[in-house]
């Protein structure tokens, strides 16, 4: 048995989670999977008889928590949690055995690491349900953090953020960096910003050269908030005051300094980190000149489709760049990601039995929107 617990938090998407069952299922996954369901009772009712169905195939811990938000799920799992390494996994996402175990095998040879991830894709499809035509696949950026000291990882993490939380951790230190969420008053703190920071703060963060994880881009509402209306928000500074608290506490024990200098650190990560994404969310701050071409070639591909089809068969050849998760160089059997990534394909673009019942997409599959062109993931 894989020594690896999946945290799943869900709400009202039951059919996404059943398609990561199946998905599992599927693959003979042996690790655990405990879900995490604050749905509305008709998805909490077909997700139940769903895992019915699983029962004795797969081995699932499900829990109700009605009105919890993700972060609190992910405390209350964690306690739940049978094995020595565990991961968060968002219901629409998949998560790669083979990579699953790399990192287990890595954090067991390295204990100054935390965590471990390996390559991330980003996928987007024409459809808004559970299953459909993939128009885009690109790389996803995850961290890779590893500065011997805890101020400086912090420091290094908040100057580019990205997010650890999907990266396999030993049980106790995800436990860790959840164990204060449900004193934050403000979501964005507590599901997101105080666990990725206590990652880093605790240990480094490694990459591994393995396909790992595959992201559909779907669901805008764990995207962090507008900047102005976050600093605004009469959350966000006791929020912020819990959040430099936990994290100079951290830092003190890790290096060995005063809580004084632990403040400071932390006030000063967290500057570079707001001074950025106040710049970036300006409504001063023009695109750079070749965001308006590609804006504008991208409008040409949706209104010349032979264009769209002549940029997807040179791109995987064209020098420079990551090319080895791009779409459609992944689906080709000598990409070294092919073996991998084929099963994701399949349970994206295949409606399985478990699935019956589904609602039709909105959209027809193969026919892209003006949102899903806007957010294709090959810009």
């Amino acid at each position: 048995m894989l020594m690896i617990t999946l945290l799943i938090p869900t709400i009202n998407r039951s059919y996404f989670l059943i398609r990561l069952l199946t998905y599992y299922r599927e693959l003979g996954f042996q690790g655990c999977i405990c879900i995490g369901d604050s749905s509305d009772p008709q998805h909490v009712e077909r997700t139940k008889g769903v895992i019915q169905q699983l029962k004795g195939k797969m081995d699932i811990v499900y829990r109700e928590y009605p009105g919890l938000s993700s972060a609190e799920c992910i405390r209350n799992l964690v306690d739940l949690v049978p094995t020595s390494y565990a991961v968060v996994l968002r219901d629409y996402d998949f998560l790669v055995p083979g990579g699953l175990e790399r990192c287990v095998r890595f954090l067991e040879a390295q204990p100054e690491y935390i965590a471990a991830h390996g390559t991330a894709a980003i996928v987007d499809v024409y459809s808004a349900g559970a299953c459909g035509e993939i128009c885009g696949i690109g790389p996803y950026r995850q961290p890779s953090v590893e500065a011997e000291k805890a101020g400086d990882r912090l420091l290094d993490q908040l100057r580019s953020y990205t997010l650890p939380l999907f990266s396999v951790c030993r049980t106790d230190d995800l436990r860790g960096m959840y164990q204060r969420v449900s004193t934050l008053p403000d979501s964005f703190f507590a599901v997101e910003l105080l666990p990725s920071c206590l990652a880093v703060v605790r240990g480094k963060v490694k990459e591994l050269d393995c396909l790992y994880l595959a992201r559909q881009l779907l669901d805008r509402g764990y995207l962090s908030p507008p900047a102005y209306d976050w600093l605004t928000s009469p959350n966000w500074l006791p929020s912020y005051q819990v959040f430099r608290d936990c994290l100079s506490e951290e830092l003190a024990l890790r290096d060995g300094i005063s809580m004084d200098d632990a403040r400071e650190i932390v006030n000063r990560a967290l500057w570079s980190y707001l001074a950025r994404r106040v710049t970036n969310e300006s409504p001063e701050r023009r695109p750079p000149k070749v965001f308006w071409l590609r804006s504008w070639a991208r409008l040409a591909a949706r209104r010349m489709p032979v264009l769209a089809w002549a940029w997807r068969k040179a791109h995987p050849f064209l020098p420079g760049g990551n090319h080895k998760i791009f779409f459609p160089a992944v689906l080709r059997p000598g990409s070294p990601h092919h073996s991998e990534f084929m099963p994701i394909y399949s349970a994206m673009t295949t409606r399985s039995n478990l699935l019956d019942g589904c609602p039709t997409p909105s959209v027809p599959f193969g026919v892209p929107t003006e949102d899903t062109a806007r957010r294709n993931p090959q810009r």
